[in-house]
């Protein structure tokens, strides 16, 4: 065999051995963060299947199934992310609109949404953030909380703004609203439970904050301000009524449902 063929069958053994190795690697990377997310017992992380989601869940999935349903017919039959007035005048919440007695526009304009990316981001934080706190309070307080923290998002909007708004993030930051309580009051145990949920609150208000300051609008900071607010007061009657004064916001399994 001459020196060149010997180099070349070297050198391809060297790269297969290379290869060999960046795959363990890889595979001992991915293996060890599962390890480190799995000892830490992450609560926002699901462990239902899709069937035990629907069942356990059934307000955050009717919350997502009708936000899809609208974001859909408002893609496909009126184009409305191609011109966003079509969306506001759907169903947006904005002064002029209110005080001529659609007053139902309260509750519309959280099933609505400005584009994929905004109605994605919503979509997402509530399947991921929403089952817990449902868990906890039970199918139908639970429904009364989403009600409360969008009307109050709402609400904010029209008396603090002259804008229109879109969208179900009044609730999302409801629900950061709660969580922050049940970590003030010691009832989520879990330390890096705990320092996710503030880690994460205050990144979205400084996001938030971020993005009022170059739209030059204010519809979104009011609009999350009020839902927040809602979750907050909702969180700390929810500590006070309990009759379980001792309860813990737990990591999910799927074996445990909902209480009405």
């Amino acid at each position: 065999m001459s020196n060149s063929a010997r180099n070349c069958c070297f050198h391809c053994g060297a790269n297969e051995a290379e290869y060999f190795n960046y795959k363990v690697n890889l595979y001992n990377s991915f293996y060890n963060f599962y390890n480190y997310i799995k000892e830490r017992e992450i609560m926002f992380i699901r462990k239902e299947s899709l069937k035990e989601f629907i069942i356990f869940y059934p307000v955050t999935t009717t919350i997502i199934l009708l936000n899809t349903i609208v974001m859909l017919y408002v893609w496909i039959f009126l184009d409305g992310w191609s011109n966003q007035f079509i969306v506001y005048d759907l169903g947006g919440i904005s002064q002029s609109k209110f005080y001529i007695g659609e007053h139902w526009r309260l509750i519309s304009y959280s099933f609505l949404h400005l584009g994929i990316y905004h109605f994605l981001i919503n979509l997402l934080f509530i399947g991921v953030f929403s089952p817990t706190i449902e868990k906890t309070l039970g199918t139908l307080k639970f429904f009364a909380f989403y009600l409360v923290t969008i009307l109050l998002g709402g609400m904010f909007i029209l008396f603090f703004t002259n804008n229109s708004g879109v969208g179900a993030s009044g609730f999302v930051f409801g629900l950061l609203g709660f969580y922050i309580v049940q970590v003030i009051f010691r009832k989520i145990e879990n330390t890096f439970n705990k320092k996710l949920i503030i880690q994460f609150t205050l990144s979205s208000w400084i996001l938030t904050f971020i993005f009022s300051l170059v739209t030059q609008q204010l519809v979104t900071t009011f609009g999350h301000l009020g839902g927040f607010i809602g979750g907050v007061c909702l969180g700390v009657l929810y500590k006070k009524i309990s009759l379980d004064k001792d309860y813990q916001i737990q990591v999910n399994t799927s074996s445990n449902g909902n209480s009405n």
